[in-house]
C-alpha cells in the first residue's frame, strides 16, 4: 500500500508541475504577444504618417535624446511624443511611460496600459539641414508594479523611415 501511495504522489506532483509550468507559459506569452503587437502598431503608424508627411517641423522636434518628440506636417501638424500615466496592475498602482500621437489637437494613445516605453529616441539620417530621413529606436517593456520575473518582457525595435514628398 505505502509503494502505491509513494506512486500516486510521484504522479500526482508530476501532473501539478506540468500543469504550472503551462500557466507559466501562457502568461508569459500573453505579454511576449502584447508588447510585440504595440511594436507593430506603433511602426506601423509611424511609418504611415512620416511617408505621407509634408516634412519635418524644423524647429520643433527633439532628436537624439530619450523621450523624442516630432513633429509633423501633414495637412495641419501630427505630433509624437510620450507622457506618463499611473495604471493599476494586479491590484497594485505603477506609473508607466505611453507613447501618443496627436493630430490636430486630437490624441490617440499608440501603446496599451499594460506596455510602458523606455526608450523612444528619434534621429535624423539626411545629409542636408532638412530632417526628411528619421530613425526610429523604441523600446518596449511589460509594465510591472511588482517587479515579478514572471511578467519580465523587454523588445528593442529599430526602423528607418523617410517623407515622401510629392514632386
Amino acid at each position: 500500500m505505502i509503494i502505491y501511495i509513494v506512486i500516486f504522489t510521484m504522479i500526482l506532483l508530476a501532473i501539478v508541475r506540468l500543469f504550472w509550468q503551462s500557466q507559466v507559459s501562457e502568461v508569459k506569452g500573453r505579454y511576449s504577444r502584447e508588447i510585440t503587437e504595440n511594436a507593430a502598431r506603433v511602426v506601423d503608424v509611424f511609418k504611415y504618417y512620416v511617408r505621407s508627411a509634408d516634412g519635418v517641423d524644423p524647429f520643433q522636434f527633439v532628436f537624439d535624446t530619450d523621450p523624442g518628440v516630432l513633429i509633423l506636417v501633414r495637412n495641419g501638424t501630427v505630433l509624437f511624443d510620450t507622457y506618463t500615466k499611473n495604471v493599476v496592475i494586479g491590484g497594485k498602482s505603477t506609473d508607466i511611460r505611453k507613447l501618443r500621437l496627436t493630430e490636430n489637437g486630437e490624441s490617440a494613445d499608440l501603446t496599451s496600459d499594460h506596455v510602458n516605453v523606455d526608450n523612444f529616441v528619434l534621429s535624423s539620417l539626411a545629409q542636408g539641414d532638412a530632417p526628411d530621413s528619421l530613425e526610429l529606436y523604441l523600446t518596449l517593456s511589460s509594465a510591472n508594479p511588482g517587479q515579478d520575473p514572471l511578467y519580465d518582457y523587454e523588445l528593442d525595435v529599430r526602423t528607418n523611415v523617410s517623407v515622401r514628398k510629392e514632386i
